[in-house]
């Protein structure tokens, strides 16, 4: 099962993150180019140990950031 998440689109620029069974797969596009789009992917195999730690690392880090955030507007 794999599942695709807009995640941000501002103008011409977009990030997505698409899961599918065996991986994570950040995209993030630039159409801003005049002549060709600027396309930059990122996979994380969830099979390989480094690629779990980074998801979890990435995770942790937007939610402390969050938490942070939402004390300071309290």
């Amino acid at each position: 099962m794999s599942s695709r998440v807009k995640i941000k689109a501002d103008g011409y620029k977009s990030l997505c993150l698409e899961i599918h069974p065996t991986g994570i797969e950040f995209e993030a596009w630039n159409r801003d180019y005049p002549d060709n789009d600027a396309l930059i992917m990122m996979w994380f195999d969830l099979k390989d140990k480094e690629d779990r730690k980074a998801i979890k690392n990435l995770i942790s880090h937007l939610q402390h950031q969050l938490q942070v955030y939402e004390e300071s507007q309290e």
